[in-house]
């Protein structure tokens, strides 16, 4: 024998449905309940995070964004170690990248920043500056 399944809908309803339901207008209701529409929607504002520049304004990149800008920076942790070693020509676009999409920005706290004329010099000095200083997290350029 097949046995009987009660299905249950439940209409999805918000507080102000239920009240003109209720009495048939929310002007009704206020008007029943002496209220204002200000006393019944009275909210604390949302207190925004602060973004990670805000957070550590040092951070801030020393030159303006430009294509041009070929700029070879080291991320450090609390301690002082070297944690990555990176180059861009676009400093904010690249540090933004950093902060969404990889796991060891939360251990930045200190940022140091390098210009460079050329493209050749900048990657010269990406490869020395991992060689010598061996920072945590960066995979390109060490010795296999």
């Amino acid at each position: 024998m097949a046995s009987k399944v009660n299905i249950m809908y439940m209409a999805v309803t918000t507080p102000e449905d239920r009240a003109r339901k209720r009495f048939g207008t929310l002007a009704n209701y206020f008007e029943q309940h002496s209220l204002r529409r200000a006393e019944v929607v009275e909210s604390k504002p949302r207190r925004r995070k602060p973004t990670y520049l805000e957070k550590y304004p040092h951070m801030r990149p020393v030159r303006p964004n430009t294509r041009d800008n070929n700029t070879l920076y080291r991320f450090y942790d609390k301690h002082g170690v070297l944690i990555y070693v990176g180059i861009t020509c676009s400093l904010n676009d690249r540090i933004r990248q950093h902060s969404q999409y990889q796991v060891w920005w939360r251990e930045v706290v200190d940022a140091k920043f390098e210009h460079f004329d050329s493209r050749a010099q900048l990657e010269d000095a990406e490869l020395q500056a991992i060689r010598s200083e061996r920072p945590r997290y960066n995979r390109r350029g060490l010795p296999t």
